[in-house]
């Protein structure tokens, strides 16, 4: 609650700076082609209204009825119509297909292949690996069809509920929908396995635009793909990336995907002096043993060239060799700049005498507290990388098996709670426009994104992607 409020106050004062014209992030939000639009103040409103709907739909404030008995009659109704009509919603589900193809061209996926993907992730066995990959989150908080596809939220009596869930599973579109998520996530996992190790620099463009959108860079990507590979089945050589495997990484793997890049992790707050110049020269061994290992492959790597044919010398090999040569001078900077750092921090530390003493090699981020604030700040590293990484693969694939978002659903009934005559009219209005408002508001809003943000053929480029399947 609190960090909602604070989203609002930002944004808030972002937009009156934007419409007094100063230098504000929430500007660019307010053009479409170049062309201001809509006055940010009254944008923002209408953003932070929004905002507040989908945050009451998530917490169940939207959903908690006023009128019990009122609200589970019609809802009771709803589920019989539901069943009702849906008999035969699979026939619905070969459309899938389009979106998945779209979806996955626009992240850098491979398409072929993909039905027979969808196919084998009926197994008992496949449900069991994805349940390990995080990928069938949503069947565990989403039973008894409350994340139904066509009708919506499923409430009412026990007895509808059950009825219309079993309809939607007994035709096979609830096993169908569940296996194009779990094929989808699984062949994301697999195309970031194949690319680890490629540089960020290096990926292949939509891999890397799929990366920054959600605000994956090259250090929190090289975290990432220091991630030990997950094989699915002993021996097959088949394998994936997995958010959980990234979570538990070592400290110490996080420390070096940073000195990697010639870069450290920011020291944490509440250090002081000396215990800071610690923290600086830990980085700077860091540092160090890159730059050895660095200037080593780069003398392989010379050798290797040099062998290659004339014709493939600015192949794969020579331009890693060029990006390690260009990486020399940084690493030798950095290490300058932070030992001439932590003996400046020594010495104001022993001329204030503000040390406290702690035993060697241990870096105290309170006094008398014991932990390495390193560790702790590399460990938040190796979270935050996590949940951006899963977020990224749950988010595409909606996209690719649209099933409904907290959006849509809330552009269609607001605020209104069940129990209520406008809640009760505006959920029956809305029963079956659950996947249609979804793919609505997801496709065609990414259709207009790629056009302001890349132009009208970017945008045309999607849209015929998805429509001439």
């Amino acid at each position: 609650e609190s960090m909602l409020t604070y989203a609002k106050q930002l944004v808030l004062k972002n937009a009156h700076a934007a419409r007094m014209g100063d230098p504000a992030e929430f500007v660019r939000k307010t053009e479409w082609l170049g062309r201001p639009v809509k006055d940010p103040v009254e944008y923002a409103k209408a953003s932070i209204h929004r905002a507040e709907q989908m945050w009451n739909y998530v917490r169940g404030s939207t959903n908690t009825p006023v009128s019990t008995a009122m609200a589970d009659t019609v809802a009771t109704a709803r589920n019989v119509v539901s069943a009702a009509a849906l008999g035969s919603a699979v026939l619905s589900a070969p459309s899938d297909l389009a979106f998945q193809k779209t979806a996955r061209q626009f992240a850098g996926l491979p398409v072929n292949g993909m039905l027979g993907e969808i196919v084998r992730n009926f197994s008992t066995a496949s449900q069991r690996e994805m349940t390990r990959t995080g990928l069938i989150l949503d069947s565990a908080a989403h039973t008894l069809g409350e994340n139904a596809r066509y009708a919506g939220l499923q409430t009412g009596k026990a007895w509808s509920v059950v009825l219309q869930d079993r309809v939607m599973a007994g035709q096979g579109l609830s096993a169908w929908t569940q296996a194009g998520k779990q094929a989808f996530g699984l062949i994301f996992q697999g195309v970031l396995a194949d690319h680890a190790h490629v540089l960020y620099e290096a990926l292949p463009g939509a891999v890397a635009r799929t990366l920054r959108r959600y605000g994956i860079d090259a250090g929190m990507w090289d975290v990432i793909r220091m991630t030990p590979l997950h094989e699915l089945q002993a021996g097959s050589g088949a394998t994936i990336l997995r958010p959980a495997d990234v979570r538990a990484l070592d400290p110490q793997q996080v420390l070096q995907a940073y000195a990697r890049r010639a870069e450290v992790v920011p020291p944490p707050r509440g250090l002081s002096m000396a215990q800071r110049a610690r923290f600086l020269e830990h980085n700077v061994r860091l540092l160090t043993n890159s730059l050895v290992d660095t200037q080593h492959e780069v003398v392989q790597l010379r050798q290797t060239v040099a062998d290659l044919p004339f014709m493939v010398r600015n192949g794969d090999e020579a331009r890693r060799l060029r990006g390690l040569e260009a990486s020399i001078p940084r690493y030798e900077a950095k290490i300058k700049e932070l030992t001439a750092e932590a003996a400046q921090l020594r010495a104001d530390a022993a001329r204030l005498d503000a040390s406290p003493q702690t035993p060697a090699g241990r870096l105290d981020l309170f006094p008398g507290l014991a932990g390495d604030p390193a560790e702790s700040v590399a460990r938040d590293i190796a979270r935050n990388a996590a949940e951006r990484y899963l977020e990224m693969i749950l988010a595409e694939t909606e996209y690719a098996v649209p099933t409904g978002t907290v959006r849509s659903r809330t552009m269609m009934i607001g605020d209104n709670q069940p129990g209520t005559g406008t809640g009760e009219l505006l959920r029956s209005a809305a029963q079956f426009k659950s996947f249609g408002a979804s793919v609505w508001q997801m496709q065609v809003g990414r259709m207009a994104r790629e056009t302001a943000g890349n132009g009208i053929a970017a945008g045309a480029a999607y849209a015929t992607s998805l429509l001439f399947y």
